[in-house]
C-alpha cells in the first residue's frame, strides 16, 4: 500500500495565486481572495501573540510557563 502524499502550502506560495485573484479574477475570485487574506492575516496575528508570550516567559526565566505556552500554541493549530 503506498503511503499518502502530504502537501503542505505556504502563505509564501499561496500569496501569488491570491494577488492574481484579486487582480484578474472575476467577483467571486476576487472575494475568495480577499477572505483568505483576511484569514491569513487573523493567523498572523494568533501566531505573533502566541510567540510573545512564550518568549515573555521565557525571559521572566519560567521555562515551565514557556512550555505551557508553546504547548497552547501548538494545541490551537
Amino acid at each position: 500500500m503506498s503511503a499518502p502524499i502530504r502537501i503542505t502550502r505556504t502563505w509564501a506560495s499561496t500569496l501569488p495565486l491570491l494577488l492574481l485573484l484579486v487582480e484578474r479574477g472575476d467577483g467571486e475570485g476576487r472575494a475568495f481572495a480577499r477572505e483568505e487574506l483576511r484569514r491569513m492575516a487573523r493567523a498572523a496575528d494568533v501566531a505573533v501573540g502566541a510567540g510573545r508570550k512564550v518568549v515573555d516567559s521565557w525571559e521572566s526565566g519560567d521555562l515551565a510557563g514557556a512550555v505551557r505556552e508553546l504547548d497552547a500554541a501548538l494545541s490551537d493549530t
